[in-house]
């Protein structure tokens, strides 16, 4: 059985509220769009030269690089946080100081990495990889480290930045264990 909606329909049910925030919606999707697709872009181009970086750091010290292919957040993707994080903040598409604030937000955790190092060899793999991308000019926004938090998840997170890149990256470090536990 099919069943089929006719939208005029649908629409017609809706109070004027509803439409109204429909359309507020589609108006905040029409401006945080392009703006994330930018985004996107620059982050393919930056993930180019971080990648590899990365890449190096984890094969010195014993690590492995799970889930590459889901590195680079899409456009779609950060739109619709994006959007989510201003309904709730209650930023409007004519607020273009608050959505350029949300859409950069957002660009932060664009480029994103999961590394797996051995439990033996965690936090001195750990401690290798941070100093590795500080000499390669890369520098902490934030560090936190969820293996002392009370939650199941167990892993550091950090995010860093390379003012030659031009790049943030997000790292989430793992064992093996506490990635299963985390999927």
């Amino acid at each position: 059985v099919v069943h089929t909606v006719n939208l005029a329909d649908v629409m017609a049910e809706l109070t004027e509220e509803e439409r109204k925030q429909i359309e507020d919606r589609r108006k905040l999707e029409d401006v945080v769009k392009p703006m994330c697709e930018w985004v996107a872009s620059h982050t393919i181009k930056s993930e180019k030269k971080v990648t590899p970086i990365l890449q190096q750091i984890a094969k010195n010290v014993g690590a492995t690089m799970p889930n590459m292919d889901f590195r680079v957040k899409s456009a779609l993707s950060m739109m619709r946080k994006t959007v989510e994080y201003c309904q709730r903040k209650e930023i409007t598409w004519e607020d273009a100081t608050g959505v350029e604030a949300a859409v950069w937000n957002e660009q932060r955790g664009a480029l994103r990495y999961t590394v797996v190092l051995d439990e033996k060899t965690y936090a001195a793999g750990v401690k290798t990889f941070f100093d590795t991308m500080k000499r390669k000019g890369f520098n902490e926004e934030f560090v936190y480290n969820f293996w002392y938090d009370i939650e199941p998840y167990n892993a550091i997170r950090a995010r860093l930045w390379s003012d030659d890149l031009q790049s943030w990256c997000l790292i989430v470090f793992h064992t093996a264990e506490s990635l299963a536990m985390s999927s």
